[in-house]
């Protein structure tokens, strides 16, 4: 049931970003509302393409035909058609099959390649790569990581100098779901890695964590002496000894997920009901939503008159969007969610100038 729950998702998730280019939001919203109602009434034993076909045959009756999207649903279905294949290899083998399916359902192009691979050049020196990631809550899948080792050890060769990778991961232990978060050290030697407890621990503000240097890493004595000048001349040092202590005593401990998760889903199934569009989050606690005026910062802005707090995408070189952040007690989610929807009712009932 989980992993059919999942399957729904993405297929939502799918149409959601087949729609974007169009400009009539309240038809989007509209039909955003039908194909979940759609998959809400459907259980395990209607097949997910015969779902997507009538998820099709609805976008087509709201936008008309386009060939584009036909190819995307030729290309959705042989996507099923193998996991269903590579689920009865599992059942068959008496592996966990929802382990294996929420694998190959993260197959995807999360990394953008072809702008990365423009963006390296011969200055390049490091890649900073954040996941599960602030604000949008992606976790990187293990395949993307491969294919972006493989790509900086073929520059790194090709340029003569080693170019690191540096994780940044205060949201190791907050995912959702199963999902697992790769460890970068396994696929590019010289990887550096940048941890924060104030995320695993739900004590923000309280900034404390480390840097590892793997003995790996090129040059990796003279790397771990700049990553220590640096943290003298920043003013990172002589971390106060009483979260020392705390820290000693929490690690490998987390906060409570269940109530994040929860969260998440609330907040989540809610703003998809009032017509935002928004993907669903692997980790992290934050949701990062398209905006429903153009400006995003005009947006937060307005937002303040029904006293939410969001952060425009802006800030994240993500313009057109906001972060939500609800790593709060569940309470406030849930007196939020009416001044959500009525935020969304008073733009869509300006014209989308609410202003």
């Amino acid at each position: 049931m989980q992993l059919y729950a999942r399957c729904m998702c993405c297929m939502i998730n799918q149409q959601e970003r087949q729609i974007r280019k169009y400009d009539d939001e309240e038809k989007k919203a509209a039909f955003i509302k039908e194909i979940m109602t759609l998959t809400g009434n459907c259980g395990p034993e209607y097949s997910a393409p015969w779902v997507l076909a009538l998820m099709t045959e609805i976008r087509e009756r709201y936008f008309g035909k386009d060939e584009e999207m036909s190819q995307k649903k030729r290309d959705f279905n042989q996507f099923l058609l193998d996991l269903e294949e590579e689920l009865d290899k599992m059942i068959q083998k008496n592996e966990d099959p929802l382990k294996e399916a929420m694998r190959f359902a993260r197959i995807g192009n999360y990394i953008d390649f072809s702008a990365l691979e423009q963006a390296i050049t011969e200055k390049t020196k490091a890649v900073l790569l954040n996941s599960p990631n602030n604000p949008s809550g992606v976790i990187i899948s293990e395949e993307n990581i491969i294919r972006l080792a493989a790509l900086l050890n073929e520059r790194s060769a090709f340029y003569r100098h080693t170019i690191y990778l540096i994780g940044d991961e205060p949201y190791r232990e907050l995912v959702y779901d199963g999902v697992q978060v790769p460890y970068l050290t396994k696929y590019y030697k010289s990887t550096l890695l940048c941890y924060s407890y104030s995320k695993s621990l739900s004590i923000q503000g309280e900034r404390i964590g480390y840097v590892l240097v793997p003995d790996e890493v090129e040059q990796s004595g003279e790397v771990y002496a700049a990553v220590c000048g640096a943290g003298r001349a920043l003013g990172y040092v002589c971390a106060p000894s009483l979260i020392q202590q705390v820290v000693a005593e929490c690690v490998g401990q987390a906060a409570d997920l269940s109530v994040y998760k929860n969260n998440r889903d609330l907040l989540y199934h809610a703003l998809q009901t009032y017509g935002y569009t928004c993907i669903c989050p692997e980790g992290a606690f934050y949701l990062f939503v398209q905006t429903l005026l153009p400006d995003s910062v005009a947006f937060c802005q307005y937002a303040r008159k029904y006293e939410l707090l969001i952060v425009p995408g802006d800030e994240f070189g993500c313009p057109g969007y906001a972060r939500i952040a609800y790593c709060v007690p569940t309470c406030q989610i849930e007196r939020a969610l009416p001044w959500f929807k009525k935020l969304a009712e008073d733009i869509k009932g300006a014209g989308g100038i609410a202003l």
